[in-house]
């Protein structure tokens, strides 16, 4: 029969030292590199007999010895347990099994894999490429939840609003750009106080984690904006420009004061 394995009697011409324990050749049952769907390796060849040049039965010399005889890198070579299971990282958690069969499959690795300290390349089990496709599953959904997705879902509605942000300079006293933000602002406010309305908005993504980045935008309600222009007899905005300068006043004091306290009391 063709399946039968065959061994091959003619031994390399490498002897080994007297005194090694390691057998001549060894038996090995070569696995699929990726499981099947009940999570097992399936074998894709008949049990083989392997040429063992190696003067110590180690995990390194066994990758080796399977590498050569079925012509492939020695880093893609990995042991299993059984056919389920998981990987060896060294000769003790290899099976004593009555057939003395062991369980080898060849993985695909990275071009960019490590050497361990023997010299064989070292592989990682998130870097074998498969066949089966990501199983992610989505999250459970209520029947309500699902029976209302028949509904038509108006989205929230937004002003596209460009906003200049600036500075006060205390020193000189004048006003610079700092920079300019193109900004989606909800028409509806989430909060409102004594004198202001505030509104959730959006910007461009930021380039650290490629979300949307989320800012709060407050305007004067109807009553402080009558206060201001009736009583105060001024704009809005010089209203808030004022502010603002007061604002680096008292930020100004605050870090003088700041460089001159004591570190003690």
């Amino acid at each position: 029969m063709s399946g039968k394995r065959t061994r091959n009697d003619a031994m390399s011409g490498r002897k080994k030292k007297s005194g090694s324990t390691a057998p001549h050749e060894i038996i090995v049952q070569r696995l699929a590199s990726e499981p099947d769907t009940k999570q097992t390796f399936r074998p894709v060849k008949p049990r083989e007999f392997v040429n063992f040049e190696y003067e110590e039965l180690s995990l390194v010399n066994l990758k080796k010895a399977c590498a050569a005889h079925f012509n492939l890198p020695a880093s893609t070579c990995d042991i299993l347990v059984s056919n389920k299971g998981p990987s060896c990282t060294n000769i003790g958690q290899i099976p004593h099994r009555k057939d003395k069969v062991y369980l080898v499959r060849f993985v695909v690795m990275q071009d960019d894999q490590p050497l361990s300290e023997d010299g064989v390349e070292v592989y990682y089990e998130d870097s074998i490429s498969t066949s089966h496709p990501n199983r992610n599953y989505p999250a459970s959904v209520s029947i309500d939840a699902l029976l209302k997705a028949g509904k038509v879902a108006k989205p929230q509605p937004k002003n596209k609003v460009t906003i200049t942000f600036e500075a006060f300079d205390i020193e000189s006293r004048e006003w610079t750009e700092v920079m300019e933000e193109e900004l989606l602002v909800d028409t509806k406010k989430f909060a409102s106080g004594g004198f202001r309305d505030a509104f959730h908005a959006t910007g461009k993504k930021s380039a650290k984690n490629h979300q949307p980045t989320e800012w709060v935008v407050k305007t004067y309600n109807a009553r402080a904006k009558s206060t201001i222009e009736g009583i105060a007899s001024t704009s809005v905005e010089n209203h808030c420009r004022k502010q603002v300068q007061m604002h680096a006043v008292a930020r100004h004091f605050t870090k003088k004061f700041d460089s001159k306290a004591p570190s003690s009391f």
